[in-house]
């Protein structure tokens, strides 16, 4: 067989893994799928790849030729062009390449999330690349955001296409919208202008009195159970992926069976744990919110109370950061959204004011995208080290860029001001 007959098959092959594996969202890789699919022998397939993890090695190299190759195309062809030509020309090329290619989306999570020396190389590689493409020299000549808070300014452009892309995925009866090119457009909405609706008026904001009054005490955490620290701890240490029942029953010094009464199955224990948790921060931010009258004001101690929480409890933020990106792997009950409505009521009554916009999410959608957001951010902050060191400034520079947008900081524009 010649070379240019081979590199063609192995092509041919390793796009049937990314079809046929996608369907159990890559858990079970058995190369027999693949050459079921392909209408060829196994042994025939051997003569490409000798075992199933070459195979899927040979993805991971496929995904990262192509987020390179897209990544440099964007360089190519905005060199001297400003923020939004870039920004566009990210859009049109890397984000629409995986809400259009949605296997490849989910494969670079399941393979590059997971703790491994390795993977994290490889995240750490599309990462580098898609910073490369909005460097801070960029942001900096275009917008009036201080220097020392540009890197946050970055990182909020990649946190708003994260956030579609995950809920394209796995949740889309969140967003607003069924088509990728509206899709795109959220992306360039969220990035450019924020989430404040045309009624939104801003005033001068006392922070500090805010935070003193919004940040949680460790007094307010639930008591510690052991069962769901175990939980905590084992998805913590592990990853998704080894967090099994077993060692969530070793580290809380029951047996298997144990757990089972107390729970129907994995998928039961982390969620209750979950639920538990939020239904405590839902109480303490109605009790923080009680006697503030602007929507604005509203919106920053709930800020405040999620950031402080997941501060005091970074074994809770470990598994929150599982769960935005593994969250299609948990079944919820179907009475999940029971009892939550209360503590958006007030995102409810911004978005039917016009405070907020109404056109891409509705109130559970922009809670989403504050928990995504802040739980991103606070994750980075967490294993650089820097976790609490900055005081409540990044915190400020989310709230601010979740309603305005990277333009509302821009010099001359005072558009919601």
């Amino acid at each position: 067989m010649s070379s240019t007959r081979r590199e063609q098959k192995t092509r041919e092959i390793i796009a049937t893994a990314f079809q046929v594996w996608d369907g159990d969202l890559f858990y079970k890789t058995s190369l027999n799928t693949v050459a079921d699919a392909m209408g060829i022998s196994k042994t025939a397939l051997y003569r490409y790849f000798h075992n199933k993890e070459a195979l899927l090695e040979a993805m991971d190299e496929e995904l990262l030729r192509r987020h390179r190759e897209l990544c440099r195309a964007v360089l190519e062809n905005t060199a001297g062009a400003g923020f939004v030509e870039r920004l566009r020309e990210y859009q049109q090329r890397v984000l629409r390449f995986f809400v259009e290619n949605p296997s490849y989306y989910r494969f670079a999570f399941v393979r590059f999330v997971p703790n491994s020396a390795e993977n994290a190389a490889k995240a750490g590689q599309v990462s580098s690349e898609q910073e490369a493409l909005f460097p801070l020299e960029l942001l900096e000549r275009e917008f009036a955001w201080p220097r020392q808070r540009l890197e946050l300014v970055r990182h909020y452009i990649f946190a708003g296409s994260g956030f579609l892309l995950h809920f394209w995925n796995f949740k889309k009866e969140l967003l607003g919208f069924g088509s990728p090119e509206e899709l795109i457009q959220a992306d360039e909405q969220i990035v450019l202008e924020g989430m404040a609706g045309p009624e939104l008026r801003w005033e001068a904001v006392d922070f500090e009195a805010l935070e003193r009054r919004a940040l949680v005490r460790p007094e307010e955490l639930l008591a510690p159970d052991k069962v769901f620290s175990a939980v905590a701890e084992v998805v913590a240490e592990e990853g998704l992926w080894k967090a099994s029942l077993e060692k969530i029953a070793r580290k809380a010094g029951m047996s298997k069976s144990g757990l089972y009464f107390y729970f129907e199955n994995r998928d039961d224990m982390l969620w209750r744990m979950i639920d538990r948790e939020r239904h405590r921060l839902g109480r303490i931010t109605q009790q923080r919110m009680a006697g503030v009258e602007s929507f604005v004001e509203q919106l920053y101690v709930y800020f405040v109370v999620f950031a402080s929480y997941l501060y005091l409890r970074p074994e809770f933020l470990a598994v929150m950061n599982w769960f935005r990106f593994q969250r299609f792997l948990i079944k919820p009950p179907e009475e999940s959204q029971e009892g939550m409505e209360q503590y958006v009521a007030f995102l409810d009554e911004a978005r039917h004011g016009r405070e907020l916009r109404e056109d891409l999410f509705g109130s559970f959608g922009i809670v989403q995208w504050i928990h995504f957001l802040l739980v991103q951010e606070m994750n980075l902050r967490f294993y650089e080290g820097k976790l609490g060191k900055e005081g409540w400034t990044p915190i400020r520079t989310l709230f601010e860029l979740f309603l305005f947008g990277i333009e509302g900081k821009k010099e001359g524009k005072n558009r919601r001001r």
